[in-house]
């Protein structure tokens, strides 16, 4: 029995190419070069807008996640009695300091330096 052929979902052309011939023929003032330009200016605000709106949420799981491990590393070295209390405690202080580092990275990523 064939295989069934996959269906097309777009039928029209989406290259680039041809908008940007579309939009210089309609605007007979601008030149292709400003066309492409403004093009690509739009598509990364889009792109600009898009990673913000998904890394509000993983910038606070960052952060939580640093200080909960910072206090467990507090708790297990200074409150605890067990006998592996420092090495315990340094391991989770070596994990709070990643997770510290990827906060920061995300702050850092969120304010565009």
């Amino acid at each position: 029995m064939p295989k069934a052929k996959a269906k097309k979902r777009y039928r029209g052309s989406t290259s680039p190419t041809k908008t940007t011939r579309e939009q210089s023929a309609q605007d007979n003032t601008s030149t292709p070069i400003a066309v492409t330009l403004e093009r690509q200016q739009g598509v990364q605000t889009v792109l600009a807008r898009k990673n913000r709106s998904g890394s509000t949420q993983a910038l606070v799981m960052a952060g939580m996640v640093a200080v909960g491990c910072w206090g467990l590393a507090f708790m297990f070295i200074f409150l605890t009695t067990t006998q592996n209390h420092v090495l315990i405690g340094g391991m989770i202080a070596v994990m709070a300091l990643m997770w510290s580092f990827s906060f920061v990275m995300r702050i850092r990523k969120a304010r565009g330096y």
